[in-house]
């Protein structure tokens, strides 16, 4: 299993306002800060997913109360000022405030603690804290007596001393993401000071999150590894998409003797929760295998997918998991809930239609300064509305209280009627492996005839198969939750014309946390794509060929954000051709692309005298219009030595002749259209472009650097010698017999007989 362990880097929303800019109530709302104006945005529409060094919290001037100490420290040893006092509390000894509530900060009750910072770098404080009750969860805090007028730290109610992070503003019930900042090395005070009655201070260990980089960089004009702060980037936590554990070795296991679908359905119904249903290599002839039941897996036996055949010829599905799931009624939300938080609250009463382990579905009206339905392509397709939507799962409740597993990857307003509920008949822990799925008819069902379709699924997965000759997708995953997609081969489509034909793995419906890693597809008109709600996923380290859409006049799009408010996905390290946000489902928002290559090889598609006759005019990278807040980041466009004559975007009436384009349309009515604001959303850095040998900046953002990875704490498991980042800005030093990822490897060694297109990792 890839390693996704929590990048340090990892949390940001909440924790990007400046010192500069607290001038507000104690009890607003942190907002975030767009860079670009320096302005806090009251709806997060201009919010960027990191800031530069000079405006981050950066505490130069240290002011030591008394004498300085260790990173970890006993509440009581601080110097205390007014009426903060030690007390003794059911055997711990601790420091309380007094019985007075203050609405701003006074500076007379407080206790202050100096550290010693050897090594600046990027902190958080973890302590341990008695927050009793709504009335008694918050004190004021500094660092260096900043911001002027405090933070207001709302803790999760805990009737014990538990350890908590440190926060900024968010939510008063608590539940908010952490407060990170950046130290200088020296000695800083850290002060915290009394707010509400009955909080009470045990201890607090300052942790360090991120050193500043002081080795060798590569080049110091385009990469400064030490600009880009732990908590500027990305927008949401990418490290827990997927499997949190790995793909399970199921204890039990059944043999199916004969090659019958009958058979396999048989030993599907007569298996035993956590069992492996071994289907012994052969060819098996099938209508759709069913499966309703959780904690099962599909596996193939032989060396490689291409020992285990199964062929079917059904309109539907070949291989259909959880097709019995439902949504409850919805309860509204009675507070808004944060991005990067995990607590919602509803109504007394509605509380108990909710326990702890329900699958949910959380969703809000659409926010019309995010999504523009009226000026789509189709603006009729009321299906693609109200998708601000995610799936969840409850793992505590304390009164009206929900605690979820992941966090949110929206803020969800009460004003914008969000809301959340329960699901039903979720089928979990199902699993396909090692098998070779091959599709004999083109005849299809409208919907929901992916070659292996999953709905109301979670914590499931797809490993090692070659699926052979879809309709409409390969892999389909709709209203599910936390599954993987890996190592997969998806081969060629009977349909790649419109309405939905010629997809490799289709994410949609509000699919949440997914992770798609490591896949090769081959003749899709979209090989990997996110819509109608599709949030927080992960497409990572992909290969894609010859995408092509039939009667097209263009290079199709094989990284896809399609419409219906497909958000907060993240597309890094693949190497396909051609990457879109698109409008024709209408708008997307919060979108990162990082770290790709987009090739468009056309000298070697396998339609290429068709796609140039044509004259095919699609650039590498397009933004449509009405898609705000997307964000590209250290991508690449082309290779060395492409060919100018067969890359060289060409252009019809009304559009843009550059290889990144953002909107369609270059006409007065620009602004009408949403152009206007989709280019001032729309973030460019790091983009480099072999056709031109330019890499592109975005002259408003300083810093240059960028990690590793967005998800990944280390390179995967799965990586093998080529480099590791790839692709990007600080890799262009590499040898370009390096800068090819394992999928597009395996899949060029497969087609020369070397191997099996097909990975399984254990």
């Amino acid at each position: 299993m890839t390693n996704k362990n929590i990048v340090a880097w990892g949390m940001i929303a909440i924790s990007t306002l400046l010192f500069t800019n607290f001038q507000q109530t104690q009890s607003a709302e942190a907002k975030p800060v767009n860079l670009k104006t320096g302005q806090q945005s009251e709806d997060h529409q201009l919010f960027l997913p990191f800031i530069t060094q000079a405006e981050r919290v950066e505490v130069t001037d240290p002011t030591p109360g008394s004498s300085c100490g260790d990173f970890a420290q006993e509440a009581e040893n601080g110097q205390l000022f007014g009426q903060i006092k030690v007390v003794s509390d059911n055997g711990v000894t601790a420091i309380k405030g007094n019985d007075q509530v203050y609405a701003s900060l006074n500076k007379n009750d407080r206790v202050e603690y100096c550290v010693t910072v050897q090594q600046a770098g990027d902190y958080t404080i973890l302590a341990h804290v008695k927050a009793p009750e709504f009335s008694a969860n918050s004190m004021y805090w500094t660092i260096d007596d900043s911001p002027g007028n405090g933070m207001v730290w709302h803790m999760n109610l805990s009737s014990g001393y538990g350890q908590q992070y440190v926060s900024d503003g968010g939510n008063p019930e608590g539940g908010n993401g952490r407060k990170e900042f950046y130290l200088n090395a020296g000695d800083h005070t850290l002060s915290f000071y009394h707010r509400e009655s009955g909080v009470a201070l045990d201890k607090f260990e300052l942790i360090l999150l991120a050193a500043t980089d002081t080795g060798d960089e590569i080049d110091d004009e385009i990469y400064d590894d030490t600009e880009l702060s732990a908590y500027d980037f990305p927008l949401i936590d990418y490290s827990n998409v997927g499997l949190q554990n790995g793909i399970p070795n199921y204890p039990n296991e059944i043999r199916v003797t004969g090659r019958s679908e009958s058979d396999i359905e048989n030993a599907i119904n007569n298996a035993a929760p956590y069992t492996r249903i071994i289907l012994p290599a052969g060819t098996y002839n099938i209508g759709t295998i069913d499966i309703n039941k959780s904690n099962i897996a599909l596996v193939g036996e032989g060396n490689g997918c291409g020992q285990t055949i199964l062929k079917f010829g059904s309109q539907d599905s070949g291989i259909k998991i959880g097709n019995g799931g439902s949504i409850g009624s919805s309860k509204n939300l009675t507070a808004n809930a944060n991005r990067n938080t995990n607590v919602i609250t509803v109504s007394s009463g509605d509380a108990d239609d909710f326990n702890v382990g329900d699958y949910v579905f959380i969703r809000q009206n659409d926010d019309s300064n995010l999504f523009r339905a009226d000026l789509s392509r189709n603006p009729n397709e009321d299906w693609v509305k109200n998708n601000a939507t995610q799936m969840n799962k409850i793992t505590d409740k304390s009164g009206n209280r929900l605690t979820l597993e992941g966090k949110l990857n929206l803020d969800y307003k009460t004003s914008l009627n969000a809301r959340v509920a329960k699901m039903h008949n979720i089928v979990s822990g199902v699993g396909i492996e090692n098998i070779t799925l091959e599709r004999t008819s083109s005849d299809y069902a409208e919907y929901g005839s992916g070659n292996i379709y999953f709905t109301y699924a979670a914590n499931s997965w797809v490993e090692g198969v070659h699926s052979i000759n879809s309709v409409r997708a390969h892999i389909y995953f709709s209203r599910s939750y936390k599954n993987e997609i890996r190592g997969n081969y998806l081969d060629r489509s009977y349909n790649n014309g419109g309405g939905g034909h010629g997809y490799g793995v289709r994410l949609e419906n509000g699919t949440t946390d997914t992770l798609v890693e490591n896949n090769i597809a081959r003749l899709m008109r979209h090989s990997y794509i996110a819509q109608i709600g599709a949030n927080g996923n992960v497409f990572g380290y992909n290969y894609s060929a010859d995408p092509y859409g039939e009667g097209f006049g263009e290079i199709y799009t094989d990284l896809s954000v399609h419409g219906g408010f497909g958000h907060s996905n993240l597309f890094e390290g693949n190497q396909a051709q051609h990457a879109k946000i698109d409008n024709i489902h209408a708008s997307n928002s919060w979108n990162l692309f990082f770290r790709n290559r987009l090739e468009q090889d056309i000298d070697n598609y396998t339609y290429k005298s068709q796609l140039l006759s044509k004259g095919a005019s699609t650039p590498h990278i397009w933004v449509h219009e009405n898609q705000y807040d997307n964000t590209f980041l250290a991508n690449e466009i082309g290779f060395p030595g492409a060919n100018p004559a067969t890359q060289t975007v060409g252009f019809d009436s009304g559009r843009v002749r550059d290889n990144f384009t953002v909107c369609k349309y270059e006409t007065s009515s620009d602004g009408e259209r949403g152009c206007g604001r989709t280019r001032s959303t729309t973030i460019n850095h790091g983009t480099h472009d072999f056709l031109t040998g330019q890499t592109t900046w975005d002259g408003s953002i300083s810093h240059k650097g960028f990690p590793d990875s967005a998800y990944l704490s280390s390179k995967p498991s799965f990586w093998g010698s080529s480099a590791w980042p790839t692709f990007g800005p600080d890799t262009l030093g590499s040898s370009e017999s390096q800068k090819i990822i394992p999928a597009k490897s395996r899949f060029l060694a497969a087609q020369q007989g070397n191997g099996s297109y097909c990975y399984v990792e254990n």
